[in-house]
C-alpha cells in the first residue's frame, strides 16, 4: 500500500544565472562608485 511519492524538482537554473548576472552588475556599479568618489 505505499505510494509511489513524486519528488519536487524544479530546474532554478535560470535563476541562479539571473543572480550572478545582478551580483555582477551591482559589483561593476559599487566599483564605479567608489572610484567616483575618489576622483569628483
Amino acid at each position: 500500500m505505499a505510494k509511489k511519492k513524486r519528488e519536487f524538482n524544479p530546474d532554478y537554473s535560470y535563476v541562479i544565472k539571473d543572480l550572478k548576472r545582478i551580483g555582477i552588475i551591482a559589483g561593476s556599479l559599487l566599483v564605479i562608485l567608489i572610484g567616483l568618489s575618489f576622483i569628483l
